[in-house]
């Protein structure tokens, strides 16, 4: 099973690049590509420290949250405006029928850019956390000579890793907790995203949700 995760977080962000190129917009665009590096550099090449990969990771989700935020108040706009005269444009028109959708449709438009941008910085941390032990960025022992001095400073390495376990266990569990309730969010997203037949939607909440899900079984 351990062999096929690299491949999943693959196909995971494959599914998001793709919806992203769907939409032809291009912040999501971006961050996807983004994501998709991210992903093949830390599960299978690893020439990048996962510490920078979750930097870009926390940028590209901040990049996406504040385009997210101006097109949603220009789509606001838009929509005002369409449904204002909305009498006096052709049925059919490019852009009436996004305006006036259903509110559902209107939330699943909004919801969905905006729980993936909130998602890359726990994917970030993910990372560091998928990283952190992987042979390719230098797991770090250290071997202590017996003896009367050096027992107590080994014990003294003993006591301090031992309180960086706990709290990286802490940590974990934490980050595990937030990313799975994520993950099922997006598969709500994903199933309300089919039934309205928006495929980009669809595809995005989908790999987002595989994405996070693999990179907690990873």
């Amino acid at each position: 099973m351990s062999e096929l995760m690299p491949w999943l977080m693959v196909a995971a962000s494959g599914l998001c690049l793709a919806a992203a190129l769907l939409h032809r917009r291009a912040a999501p665009i971006c961050g996807a590509a983004v994501m998709a590096a991210a992903m093949i550099d830390a599960s299978m090449t690893g020439l990048v420290h996962p510490i920078a990969w979750a930097g870009v990771l926390m940028l590209a989700g901040v990049g996406m949250a504040a385009w997210h935020a101006r097109s949603a108040r220009r789509a606001a706009v838009g929509a005002r405006g369409v449904t204002a005269g909305a009498r006096s444009v052709p049925a059919g028109a490019r852009g009436v029928s996004d305006a006036l959708a259903t509110p559902r449709a209107r939330l699943l438009d909004r919801a969905v850019p905006a729980l993936c941008a909130a998602s890359y910085p726990v994917m970030a941390l993910q990372l560091l956390q998928h990283g952190g032990g992987h042979p390719a960025h230098g797991t770090h022992t250290a071997t202590v000579a017996a003896g009367g001095g050096d027992q107590l400073a080994s014990m003294s390495v003993a006591v301090a890793h031992a309180g960086h376990s706990h709290d990286g266990s802490t940590l974990f569990v934490a980050v595990t907790v937030v990313a799975l309730v994520f993950a099922a969010v997006f598969a709500v997203a994903a199933g309300a995203a089919l039934l309205r037949r928006r495929l980009p939607h669809a595809l995005e909440s989908l790999g987002m949700a595989a994405m996070l899900v693999v990179m907690t079984m990873h």
